[in-house]
């Protein structure tokens, strides 16, 4: 297949995911039940076939209040190689998705930060394996930085408020 190549676009007004063993594998990891058979909203994003895999543009999906952005590849071996973003407001997370959370930044080493000031959490993640078998890798580090970056402005954003009310 290394000779195929090609390109295109995709656009769907609406595009809902049912029994797709990479989704099932997020859901397990992250413990986000609304990534189990989610609909997404109007998605348009434009890929190429080179030395045989599917490589698609990164492209931003709406799921209900959260957003994933997604880059990478597909082979036409079915080997998937893709970094996922995903934006999940606080808000959102279940209880097994906060316990999920916590591990995480037990694991990163940093679990001094106040989640519970951040409106949101982003997640970096890491879609590799097989369309079957897939495996998913959540970089810790990154949900540590992006969440101290968004506590930090949400305390910003409380003291000036405060020292505005106090003027």
């Amino acid at each position: 297949f290394d000779g195929l190549d090609g390109r295109g676009s995709l656009q769907t007004s609406q595009l809902v995911l049912q029994d797709f063993p990479a989704l099932e594998k997020l859901v397990d990891v992250t413990k986000l039940q609304f990534l189990d058979h989610p609909a997404t909203r109007a998605l348009s994003t434009a890929f190429q076939i080179r030395e045989g895999r599917l490589h698609v543009e990164p492209f931003t999906v709406g799921l209900g209040k959260s957003a994933l952005n997604v880059s990478g590849s597909n082979g036409l071996d079915q080997s998937l190689l893709y970094n996922l973003r995903l934006r999940v407001p606080r808000s959102e997370l279940g209880g097994a998705a906060n316990e999920a959370v916590a591990s995480l930044l037990a694991r990163a080493g940093n679990a001094g930060i106040n989640l519970q000031a951040a409106p949101e959490i982003e997640l970096a993640i890491q879609l590799g394996g097989t369309v079957k078998n897939p495996s998913v890798k959540v970089d810790a580090g990154s949900m540590v930085a992006s969440t101290k970056k968004q506590a930090e402005q949400a305390v910003r954003e409380a003291a000036t408020q405060k020292l505005s009310a106090e003027a």
